[in-house]
């Protein structure tokens, strides 16, 4: 095919077609298959792990509950590593589950004060850009440990939109002046990172923030309206409130056994393009806050992973434990080393891909009489990785170049379903080739307006084989007009199949031969 009438191969290819006459209220599915195939971010203190429990960390991240459930996130917000090799046996624990995937790799390790934050993700599934230290540990009233920024994007996606900053934090606990002046003193720190972000990029704050109330200055200063409010997130679960109040004993996340499930201190916050209903969006409700009566609440996404509510100023449910199973449950506690806490997760929804045919050929066609050619547009966000559900679906108008007119509406396509056929109308008024385009605007960030290039030619007096346009019956001055064509790769000459397929071959003269043949 002449190079200069492709745009490059589309995933589908190119097909050559003849001419012819809030997110609200959400029910979640959390199978162990169908959550390991949803962008899943997990949050994990691990309480100053220095390596071994392999099997407990196996247990953890892929056991089953007894109602079929599985953490198997994407990736994983780690706090409280002691050192390299402990980060490399824990990627190598990730990598050792029986039937689980080998895809786990870690960002690399920053050796700061006391433990550690670092990143574990899949790499089928996330590609790690960067990572970087943004607030830097001391002795208070500094923060005590470094806070992270992992930068990620998800496998297959390119834009700004697609990628995500992720600030991982342990942050410092307790009451006193220092305590709060420390906490205070990194969340600022992040949210200053946050407002110099690339335009378009996403990000989320995720680990153990240490926030005892939403008043505490850090959580106001994270979350809180400024004028610059271009690095404020946002809490997913909408919870205010006294985070030590049994009212939000399903969001109790520390501590596992010593004296027991207290507290919320882990929490994920999110910035503001996430919480919407477009593009890359947190799965749940926009408005209603946690259950305060169940851990399997269907209005969200967000999951306290294993505690079950029923244990409040004591240690983790084990035996019994209704929402993972007393295996999961154990083995959470046997990571907790004394004062760690359960996992936290929340799924995403990824945004939609956009895909047609890059060029499509028509013709001949006859001049003044009505034509037109199929387009195919669809949703090509990858279901194999992240589940229907896990990819928002595609939105989309279209215009045409006045030579080719697309229907005119709003139009939606769900990932891994049937494409949507449009009839695309052609302008037969002037004989001669014709090309021209349309444009697809769809919400789709890495290809938000996709231009489909249209190529072919109108036959002048209604005689498809008068390639000159000379008027009569075909003679050889038509042939010799469509061989100068053909040696010249004129998009035009490609006949055959009907419609033209990209390749000059025999089969085009075959096709000429018989337009030729059928006369005027």
């Amino acid at each position: 095919m002449n190079s200069q009438y492709k745009r490059g191969m589309s995933p589908r290819g190119i097909r050559a077609m003849g001419a012819s006459a809030c997110v609200g209220a959400v029910a979640l599915s959390m199978s162990a298959g169908e959550a390991s195939a949803q962008f899943r971010v997990a949050s994990w203190n691990l309480n100053n792990y220095t390596g071994g429990l392999a099997s407990s960390i196996q247990t953890a991240v892929y056991g089953v509950s007894p109602g079929g459930q599985s953490m198997s996130p994407t990736l994983i917000v780690a706090q409280g590593v002691a050192g390299d090799a402990a980060a490399e046996a824990f990627r190598v624990a990730l990598n050792g589950a029986a039937g689980g995937p080998i895809d786990w790799a870690r960002a690399p390790y920053v050796d700061g004060p006391g433990t550690d934050v670092t990143l574990f993700y899949r790499t089928t599934r996330v590609v790690l850009l960067n990572t970087q230290v943004v607030s830097t540990g001391g002795a208070l009233p500094l923060p005590p440990r470094n806070a992270m920024r992992f930068d990620v994007i998800p496998v297959a996606y390119d834009s700004p939109e697609s990628k995500i900053a992720i600030y991982g934090v342990h942050a410092q606990a307790g009451v006193t002046g220092n305590d709060i002046q420390a906490r205070f003193t990194e969340a600022d720190r992040i949210r200053s990172n946050a407002e110099l972000l690339p335009a378009g990029w996403n990000f989320m704050v995720v680990g153990t923030l240490n926030s005892p109330t939403n008043g505490d200055a850090a959580y106001v200063e994270l979350t809180g309206s400024q004028p610059n409010n271009s690095g404020r997130s946002t809490d997913c679960v909408r919870s205010p409130g006294n985070w030590q109040d049994t009212s939000f004993k399903f969001l109790f996340n520390t501590n596992t056994i010593g004296t027991g499930m207290v507290a919320r201190v882990s929490q994920l916050l999110l910035s503001t393009p996430i919480l919407d209903t477009d593009g890359m969006q947190y799965i749940g409700s926009l408005s209603l806050p946690f259950s305060t009566t169940t851990f399997n609440d269907p209005n969200h996404s967000f999951r306290t992973w294993g505690n079950d509510g029923s244990q409040v100023g004591a240690p983790l449910r084990i035996v019994g434990n209704t929402m993972v199973g007393q295996a999961v449950a154990q083995a959470i506690v046997d990571l907790a080393a004394g004062s760690g806490h359960t996992p936290i997760f929340a799924d995403l929804k990824l945004p939609a891909r956009v895909d047609s045919e890059d060029v499509l050929f028509f013709g001949p066609v006859a001049q003044g009489a009505p034509a037109s050619i199929n387009i195919h547009v669809s949703n090509v966000g990858s279901t194999a990785l992240w589940t229907a559900s896990g990819i928002d679906t595609l939105k989309y108008t279209m215009v045409g170049d006045g030579n080719f007119t697309p229907p005119v509406g709003n139009f939606t396509d769900s990932a891994g379903g049937a494409s949507n056929t449009h009839a695309i109308s052609i302008n037969t008024s002037v004989a001669g080739p014709l090309s021209g385009s349309i444009t697809i605007n769809s919400n789709a960030p890495d290809e938000p307006a996709r231009v489909v290039l249209f190529v072919g030619s109108v036959q002048g007096s209604g005689c498809l084989g008068d390639w000159d346009h000379s008027g009569g019956q075909p003679n050889s001055s038509d042939f010799l007009a469509y061989l100068n064509d053909y040696s010249a790769q004129n998009p035009a000459a490609d006949l055959a199949p009907p419609g033209g397929n990209g390749v000059f071959d025999s089969s085009d003269f075959l096709a000429f031969l018989n337009l030729y043949s059928q006369g005027c």
